[in-house]
């Protein structure tokens, strides 16, 4: 017998009012556990299963159309200074995938412009192959939600969720610890490119040991702090010159090679590449120059560096690295110019 728990919401899309029905629905509780919810607002329309895949057991939501349908979990026990993180593994056909964390207010009630009100969201479009998403937010008020569904559709869509893994506080920054120490760090890569990460590790180190005992605003502080050490070590790094990351890349020619390096992923990372209508970029493959291809996107595999070759006309160019990875904790674009004299 199914137990509901109903709330009637406010939920704001587009300046439309929707009454947000939630339930303890049997086939969530039984796959992801107790504390998660089933949100709609066409709830007796939308639906939930447990289905068996080629990969094992999966939970199917399936929203109505014109419908926000969601799988929803109300964090408790989190304090100002936390970071709590999600990691789901998914699988869906259509572009209108969404998941958030938010702090502050529930989602799909409030509004997460308030002061003090926080929100990550991460929007996936779905490929019809299992994909997996993982990020986090740092904490900076209850309520702390976290959800995954369906963003409103004129037709049916459908989801299939293999599984919700949710870690909090301290556990997350020491987990990420240990996979940024575990880095190793390859002899082949340019020298400046091996001391910029051994410097990079170093840092994590001296910042591990005060983890343990923090607490309140220096929990905060150290957060910050090496979450800004994990972006460094994890970012691309751009070679130009015998010049590492450079901000600004000179050239008194028509073209400049720069080169690529994925150093801290053992997979390949997707990179789209932002630029203004005066470059032409080309990639090399075989000692051959190949144009990118129309999306603009480069695939920089691990440890192994790709050539750019970048044709720009006088003057000055921005030039955007913009990284398309869910196992990314951050996703940082990375900003240079081009200054042709």
């Amino acid at each position: 017998m199914k137990h509901f728990i109903t709330t009637i919401l406010v939920f704001l899309i587009t300046s439309s009012v929707f009454a947000v029905t939630a339930e303890k629905n049997k086939a969530v509780t039984d796959f992801l556990g107790d504390g998660w919810q089933f949100v709609s607002t066409r709830l007796k329309q939308s639906s939930t299963e447990i289905v068996t895949t080629d990969d094992g057991k999966a939970l199917k939501i399936s929203a109505a159309p014109q419908s926000w349908t969601i799988v929803l979990n109300q964090a408790q026990g989190l304090t100002k200074g936390e970071t709590i993180e999600m990691e789901i593994v998914l699988k869906g056909s259509s572009s209108n995938i969404a998941s958030v964390i938010s702090s502050g207010f529930v989602w799909g009630t409030g509004n997460p412009g308030v002061e003090g009100n926080k929100l990550a969201k991460q929007l996936v479009n779905g490929n019809d192959q299992w994909q997996t998403i993982r990020y986090s937010l740092q904490i900076n008020k209850q309520p702390v939600t976290l959800g995954i569904g369906l963003e409103k559709r004129q037709y049916p869509t459908s989801i299939l969720i293999k599984s919700i893994k949710i870690t909090k506080g301290k556990e997350i920054l020491q987990k990420r610890l240990t996979r940024a120490l575990a880095i190793k760090i390859n002899k082949k890569l340019p020298n400046e490119l091996q001391k910029y990460m051994q410097v990079s590790q170093k840092e994590l180190c001296a910042l591990q040991t005060k983890l343990a005992d923090a607490t309140g605003t220096e929990l905060i502080n150290l957060t910050q702090k090496l979450n800004q050490s994990f972006e460094n070590l994890e970012r691309i790094h751009i070679v130009a010159d015998g010049k590492l990351n450079p901000e600004i890349i000179k050239i008194d020619k028509d073209s400049v090679n720069i080169y690529l390096y994925n150093t801290a992923f053992t997979h390949s990372v997707w990179y789209r590449i932002i630029h203004q209508k005066n470059i032409k970029l080309s990639y090399n493959i075989d000692s051959k120059l190949y144009p990118i291809n129309h999306s603009n996107l480069i695939l920089v595999p691990a440890n192994e560096p790709v050539m750019l070759n970048i044709k720009a006309t006088t003057g000055e160019h921005d030039i955007i690295l913009q990284p398309l990875d869910f196992l990314m904790e951050k996703p940082v674009k990375h900003f240079f110019k081009i200054l042709r004299q």
